[in-house]
């Protein structure tokens, strides 16, 4: 008996580490050996490297009608095709895409590149100083050059679009979607702060 428990914990310690060890998942999208899309017309290369502050949140990529378009998760990289007819994409945190209607939000615009494709994306996250990070920080798409980008996908793993589930996902949460897309995104507030006068 003492045998078979200490199998049972070994297993779910083994299952444990192979979780936190695995790259996080970005909805509607795929692990693949190398991205099915290359850089080509209306396509941009990101990367979301790692860093201590990065957290599990993905950077999901939308068009102006909502439509999933891809996403990005901390450790992995993509070709990102924009839409034939969009000029421009707009990009989330899977943290805020989940999150409760009326929930403030950060989100970001990208431009379409011409179609000679020189720059690409690398997401990152925010910090507030060299030691500590901002609690509930989201992913930030910055653009940079195509060489610099690539440099960024170096040993990160390789996603591809699954529409019809980027989709769905979307779909779940479709008011919050919206709110998304409709309205600015309200300045955050400022902290509470409560002073106590002891006599």
């Amino acid at each position: 008996m003492a045998l078979a428990n200490h199998f049972v914990i070994s297993v779910a310690t083994i299952a444990l580490f192979a979780s936190a060890c695995a790259a996080p998942s970005a909805p509607g999208m795929a692990f693949v050996n190398s991205s099915g899309t290359s850089s080509g017309p209306g396509s941009m290369l990101v990367a979301f490297p790692t860093t201590a502050c990065t957290g599990t949140a993905s950077a999901v990529f939308l068009d102006d009608k909502g439509g999933f378009v891809g996403a990005v998760a901390p450790g992995t990289a993509t070709y990102l095709a924009f839409p034939e007819e969009a000029t421009h994409l707009y990009v989330v945190s899977s943290q805020d895409v989940t999150a409760a209607k009326g929930t403030w939000f950060r989100r970001h615009d990208v431009t379409r590149p011409p179609e000679r494709v020189e720059v690409g994306l690398v997401v990152e996250v925010a910090r507030v100083d060299a030691k500590n990070c901002y609690r509930n920080a989201t992913p930030t798409p910055t653009v940079v050059t195509y060489d610099v980008a690539t440099r960024a996908t170096k040993d990160l793993k390789w996603l591809d679009v699954r529409q019809e589930e980027g989709t769905a996902w979307l779909d779940e949460h479709r008011a919050r979607v919206t709110e998304l897309l409709d309205k600015t995104p309200p300045p955050p507030r400022p902290a509470v702060t409560t002073t106590t006068h002891v006599p």
